[in-house]
């Protein structure tokens, strides 16, 4: 992304509000060979003694569980409104047409949680998503065993 100070928001806050709203990031990382790998997952921030943490859930044995095993670092990306512009709305119609967009691109050091940090923060994060304290798909709900039908 383009780092143009005239485009950039400086208040943390307007932030973090546009990753709360938006929070279906793409998370990326490299692989041991430096290949990419991304995949999107719902993120959940968490400040903590001045830092903000990103959670979410990896599939294990994935080619993102063994990237991040490998490589720590991890660039996180929240989209939200984006739209072409036709330069034929300029003054000037013979340059090039753009893009107008807003993200964030946030970066860090993936950790991975023990068993217990991890069943509470998917307790969090599906109570937060589902929004229904009565919802069966509760993580809290689910069988240990969970076999998928769609």
């Amino acid at each position: 992304m383009y780092n143009l100070s005239y485009f950039k928001e400086n208040n943390p806050d307007v932030v973090i509000g546009f990753m709360k709203q938006h929070p279906f990031a793409m998370l990326i990382g490299v692989d041991e060979n430096n290949k990419p790998v991304a995949t999107q997952v719902p993120m959940l921030l968490k400040a903590r003694d001045g830092d903000i943490f990103l959670q979410g859930h990896i599939m294990k044995q994935t080619d993102h569980h063994k990237a991040f095993e490998k490589n720590k670092n991890a660039l996180a990306i929240f989209s939200g409104a984006h739209s072409y512009v036709s330069a034929s709305l300029y003054t000037n119609q013979q340059q090039a047409s753009t893009w107008n967009y807003m993200s964030v691109h946030a970066k860090g050091e993936f950790i991975f949680l023990d068993d217990e940090q991890l069943q509470m923060m998917l307790d969090e994060v599906t109570a937060h998503f589902e929004n229904n304290a009565a919802s069966p798909s509760l993580y809290k709900h689910l069988p240990e065993k969970i076999t998928c039908s769609v």
